[in-house]
């Protein structure tokens, strides 16, 4: 913990204490944090607030939690935790000091070409494990390549990959796959520009751009552009040569191929690469960006996104070769990627111009392609007003016209006759006179009230609800779940719409664990003590309702509400305010004179106490818990006295709690929140030899 001594370090569920930020991207920050549980250094991976507003990415990274968390292997940094914690979504990795392949650049420009080699085949070796359970990376760079302190030591053997499959499923998420793409503009493969998706063969193209940055310091395509640019080049340009030994061209020309189904599988790669490492063993790297050629490479590590590339325009040819083309497709047998390379004859394309690379995950909304325009034919005289009438685009139009002309007007007479003549007729009319009907919840032990209030409006109907929470001895903090059943005969969960939209979201069972049709989450803010706040909304039932029919469904409202909010087989902290249902005290059975009262307040909820979980403990460390934050506005909000009669000694604050004396039976009283009268168990104050 760096900083003074009230200075309050961020935590990540219970377990996990964040210390410093050591990455940011558009999908989130990484952290570096300690496992307080086995005080082992790890990286969280938070995810940004937008990505937790979408239903359909919570619902994928819960789906995939059992596949990312299995991953084991050489060569890839496991995945250890998926932790929801109130708003936030962490990834919890294992920590690799050392730094990225990036700052490697950053340092020395180049590799020499049997260490690229090598590193690209490690990275290889962990794509072809991914690929086995399903796996695709989706952004491999060298901001993803993970390199221990030791690694220059062992080589490759410490290079490992991260966030497998996390570009991916936010991308799914986001609905990129229809819309646009996510992903880094300079290791873009050409299938991914061009549609959206991309399968292995992606990530093999992805390994064959950064082993092209590792040998001269620069990518392909990835300079002096707009990220839409630098994508469309991956579609439409050729890799400029290097000026490397013909067997490792060929290799990386292969890795570089604009059809996917010409590269080889990652496995088939990464053995072709290692048959080249003996004979690069005594080449030096080439000159790295800081030369007099090569133009030096600026990078931006944040997260962006595309919108697909057409293939309109035809791509250049593939550099040819005096010699056989070699290339891999499904039905080449594994034993072929060994077979030793022809030499490649050096081909002369003019390198294009292409600047400065932008090395950043991108994100750019789909700019659909526009439509081509046929002129209509013209004709050598104006066509009389019958011929134009004739004409099946002018005819059928107008008899529909004349239709509806007939329909609505035959209405309006009806509506008339019925008025003047049936007086007593059973057509639905408008709903006359005020309806409305208030219903008020029972308060939580936490203090928060729920007050319904609906009324509809007699000009379409519709019924204007205000939903009124109130606090009582404790300030308190949303968000609170809200179920709304039918309202009217036809079923299903009714339409409405929100006053105030930002504050509220549906329930995600895959983060609150939470399951009910129709429920919402409301977060009007913190509530004070003794005052109220509100929410309104717009309801539209399918049938007329009257007072008796809208308090009834006011009713409903609070069953149902309180029906999934005490499900015990829910397990978790979501909905605090209103699914905890006690606090327990805990201290230990014996305490030693002149040493800290270690105390433990623990939750009681539907499911029953999580002690694994407590929502404060003293003497206090970090930021606290998001529970203590809803419940009692943090740690103001627990207050501790002596119930030992002088055996103990509470700090000013009331929250520190010392033993002085000796006592055979002392209780602890504490306040936490709307929890006035707590108890402690019983424990004793024992001398240090006692």
């Amino acid at each position: 913990m760096s900083g003074d001594q009230g200075t309050r370090v961020p935590t990540l569920g219970a377990n996990y204490r964040l210390t410093e930020v050591i990455g940011r991207g558009a999908t989130g920050e990484v952290w570096r944090a300690v496992d307080t549980r086995t005080h082992n250094e790890v990286a969280a991976k938070i995810l940004r607030p937008e990505h937790m507003e979408n239903q359909d990415l919570l619902d994928r990274f819960m789906r995939e939690r059992s596949i990312l968390l299995g991953l084991r292997g050489p060569g890839v940094v496991p995945v250890l935790d998926l932790v929801v914690d109130g708003g936030r979504l962490g990834i919890v990795m294992e920590y690799v000091p050392g730094g990225s392949l990036r700052d490697v650049l950053r340092a020395e420009g180049t590799l020499a070409p049997n260490l690229a080699v090598r590193v690209c085949a490690r990275i290889l070796d962990s794509l072809a494990l991914a690929r086995g359970q399903g796996i695709v990376h989706r952004d491999v760079k060298p901001d993803n390549v993970l390199l221990s302190n030791r690694w220059r030591r062992t080589g490759e053997a410490d290079v490992r990959l991260v966030d497998f499959g996390v570009a991916g499923i936010v991308a799914a998420g986001q609905g990129h796959r229809v819309s646009g793409i996510l992903g880094t503009p300079e290791y873009m493969s050409p299938e991914l520009v061009s549609t959206g998706s991309a399968g292995p063969e992606g990530d093999v193209y992805g390994v064959g751009v950064v082993l092209y940055e590792l040998l001269c310091g620069h990518t392909p395509f990835g300079h002096g552009a707009e990220p839409m640019e630098v994508a469309k080049r991956h579609v439409r340009m050729s890799a400029p040569p290097l000026p490397v030994p013909a067997d490792l061209w060929r290799a990386l020309s292969l890795l570089l191929a604009k059809d996917p189904q010409a590269r080889p599988a990652p496995a088939e790669a990464a053995g072709l690469l290692r048959g080249l490492a003996p004979a690069l063993e005594s080449l030096p790297a080439l000159p790295g960006p800081d030369g007099e050629s090569t133009p030096t490479p600026t990078y931006h590590p944040a997260t962006m996104a595309f919108p697909l590339v057409e293939r309109t325009p035809p791509a250049p040819a593939e550099p040819k070769s005096t010699s056989t083309p070699l290339s891999f497709r499904r039905s080449r047998t594994p034993s072929a990627a060994t077979e030793p390379l022809t030499p490649l004859a050096p081909v002369h394309v003019p390198a294009p111009d292409v600047g400065e690379p932008v090395g950043h995950t991108v994100v750019q909304p789909l700019t659909p392609p526009s439509s081509p325009v046929q002129d209509e034919p013209e004709e050598e005289t104006p066509p009389s007003l019958w011929a134009r009438v004739r004409r099946p685009r002018t005819l059928v139009p107008l008899i529909a016209l004349v239709c509806v002309a007939l329909a609505v007007g035959g209405w309006f007479i009806h509506r008339h006759l019925t008025r003047v003549d049936s007086p007593h007729s059973t057509t639905p009319q408008s709903v006359t006179g005020p309806v409305s009907a208030t219903e008020r919840g029972t308060a939580t032990p936490t203090g928060l009230g729920t007050e319904l209030v609906a009324s509809v409006e007699t000009t379409d109907g519709s019924v204007r609800l205000t939903v009124t929470y109130s606090a009582e001895n404790a300030p308190l903090q949303g968000p609170f779940l809200l179920v709304l059943p039918p309202l009217g005969d036809e079923g299903g969960c009714p339409s409405i719409s929100w006053e105030s939209p930002a504050a509220v979201t549906r329930n995600s069972t895959a983060v609150t664990g939470v399951s009910t049709e129709c429920g919402w989450a409301l977060d009007p803010g913190p509530i004070a003590p003794k005052s109220t706040t509100q929410i309104k909304a717009r309801v539209a039932p399918d049938t007329p309702l009257d007072t008796q029919a809208l308090s009834t469904w006011l009713r409903s409202v609070h069953a149902a509400t309180a029906q999934a909010l005490a499900d015990p087989a829910v397990v978790g902290n979501a909905y605090p305010v209103q699914r905890l249902s006690g606090i327990q005290v805990r201290v230990p059975s014996r305490v030693v004179v002149n040493t800290p009262v270690p105390v433990t307040v623990v939750p009681v909820w539907p499911s029953g106490t999580d002690e694994a979980n407590p929502v404060y403990v003293s003497p206090s460390s970090g930021a606290p818990s998001t529970v203590l934050q809803a419940i009692a506005g943090g740690e103001a909000g627990v207050q501790f006295s002596d119930g030992c009669a002088g055996s103990v000694v509470v700090a000013k604050d009331g929250h520190s709690v010392a033993a002085v004396g000796a006592s055979a039976q002392c209780t602890l009283k504490a306040r936490v929140g709307n929890f006035l009268n707590l108890d402690s168990n019983t424990f004793a104050v024992v001398n240090s030899g006692g």
